[in-house]
């Protein structure tokens, strides 16, 4: 910190967060001060940095206010320090809290907002803070969300094995509900573009899903394999595993086995070495979608 003057240039000493610059220069003004005719200059350098307060960082301004109220003479020409900290720290604590908060650094962030709730409670940017401690809350929910649906899939891995609970996502309604699909890509991604969507962020449901084996029979035909011999080869129905989650708590809510039916006892089936005792059922999109129906519906 120094005396004002034209030409100033560069950020000044103390206005930066380095508080061991601003406590140099506060050192030096006090002992100019030593000499009473000396006042005018030093109430003329404060004011010019005073008046330089908030500055474009809102963190950075938090700190230098934190340091003036804590620290700041009193008594002398550098009282106004403290008092214009004061009024500057809950809009500084506000601005920061949304800087820390675009920066997905949200335990930071809440902090300060918090801070101002308690420091400030009365202050007309309370009702910001407030809101800003709740999008605090859904973006560390939502972020521990996409962490475990980036883990493994099926029903007894990543967030299957760990739901989590996202309070910003769609409530369950009636009818179908937008689901993130974990497994049976083959199946779930014939699904309508309307049950599935990518980003957990718009989904009601989370739905795990695995195939499991064999479901109930369906028909039995009779084939001639490579050897010219009868073979009776029976086709079953794809039997899924499927647990399926709201998201909005991360309650369970189904588990159940899900069969999905398809066309059986094609002309002609491809094989390699001995022909299979079985075969399963070929799903059309309408199978699926019959099939995953109550699973996504209410």
């Amino acid at each position: 910190m120094r005396p004002a003057a034209d030409g100033h240039g560069g950020a000044e000493p103390g206005l930066d967060g380095e508080l061991g610059a601003l406590d140099a220069g506060f050192r030096r003004l006090g002992s100019v001060l030593e000499d009473p005719a000396d006042g005018a200059l030093v109430e003329a350098a404060l004011d010019d940095f005073l008046r330089r307060l908030p500055t474009e960082d809102a963190c950075e301004t938090v700190a230098v206010a934190d340091w003036l109220r804590e620290r700041g003479p009193r008594g002398t020409a550098l009282a106004a320090a403290p008092a214009r900290a004061a009024r500057i720290t809950p809009g500084a604590l506000m601005e920061c809290g949304d800087a820390l908060f675009d920066e997905g650094r949200w335990s930071e962030a809440r902090a300060r907002y918090q801070r101002l709730l308690d420091e400030h409670p009365g202050d007309g940017r309370a009702g910001a803070a407030r809101k800003g401690i709740r999008r605090t809350v859904l973006a560390v929910q939502l972020d521990r969300v996409e962490e475990l649906l980036g883990g493994p899939v099926g029903t007894d891995g990543g967030y299957c094995a760990r739901p989590a609970k996202y309070e910003g996502a769609p409530a369950r309604r009636k009818g179908a509900n937008p689901a993130v699909f974990r497994g049976a890509p083959d199946h779930t991604d014939k699904l309508p573009a309307g049950w599935r969507v990518s980003d957990p962020a718009e989904a009601a449901l989370v739905v795990c899903a695995q195939e499991t084996g064999r479901g109930a029979a369906v028909e039995t035909c009779a084939y001639r394999d490579h050897e010219q011999r009868i073979r009776n080869i029976t086709f079953y129905k794809i039997a899924l595993r499927v647990k399926v989650y709201e998201l909005r708590t991360g309650r369970r809510v189904t588990d159940r086995t899900v069969q999905l039916g398809g066309a059986s006892c094609p002309g002609i089936i491809t094989y390699y070495g001995s022909a299979p005792s079985f075969e399963y059922v070929e799903p059309a999109a309408a199978d699926i979608r019959r099939a995953f129906g109550p699973v996504v519906g209410r």
